[in-house]
């Protein structure tokens, strides 16, 4: 089973030179907000908002930072605290 091909353009606004674009933008303004993001590239908020997604950025304080914990060290990291917690 296959889709049939279709006329129109491409989707190309989340390619990969798009998240190139992003990233960079975010690594040298990490106080850009969205709005700016998407009307320097000339994407949509909604294309912007899903490439910052894979890119596995979000807000912390009205700055943009990087997740880099995995599922499986947050839920070692939870594990550390979940005792008595005035021993660390």
């Amino acid at each position: 089973m296959s889709d049939k091909t279709r006329n129109g353009k491409a989707v190309t606004a989340s390619d990969q030179l798009n998240q190139d674009r992003v990233e960079v933008l975010i690594r040298g303004n990490s106080c850009i907000k969205e709005k700016g993001i998407a009307v320097t590239l000339g994407i949509s908020k909604k294309s912007e908002g899903h490439i910052i997604g894979v890119l596995g950025f979000r807000k912390v304080r009205a700055r943009w930072v990087q997740l880099l914990l995995s599922y499986e060290m947050k839920s070692e990291k939870s594990s550390h605290f979940s005792g008595n917690p005035g021993t660390f």
